[in-house]
């Protein structure tokens, strides 16, 4: 019988450079994002009382900083197959919170 943990695989130690790179990383990704945030509110301001639910500015916002994640985590976006070209559903199973800004980089989306 095996044991799950000899299996795993083995991460190694993290050194001051690495910690310093997850601090760098962690705190550019979230001035952009609340950054972002705090601009597509304010937008919303605007844009709600002109255009009720229609949202014809924010969603781009959204996307935008969702495709500018990935450079500073220093990880490439993939996509195969083509968007939805009609009005749906995604339904998606999360694996991780990446799994949010990789699908509203691709295509404007709305999570429930």
């Amino acid at each position: 019988m095996s044991d799950w943990r000899r299996s795993a695989m083995a991460v190694p130690d993290m050194t001051a450079a690495a910690w310093l790179r997850v601090f760098t990383r962690g705190s550019v990704l979230a001035v952009r994002t609340y950054g972002a945030l705090l601009i597509l509110l304010l937008v919303r301001l605007i844009e709600r009382p002109l255009c009720g639910q229609n949202r014809p500015v924010t969603p781009f916002i959204t996307q935008a900083v969702c495709r500018a994640a990935f450079p500073v985590l220093g990880m490439r976006l993939r996509t195969r197959g083509t968007p939805m070209g009609h009005k749906g559903a995604i339904v998606a199973n999360h694996s991780s919170w990446l799994d949010v800004f990789a699908l509203n980089a691709v295509q404007r989306v709305y999570f429930v």
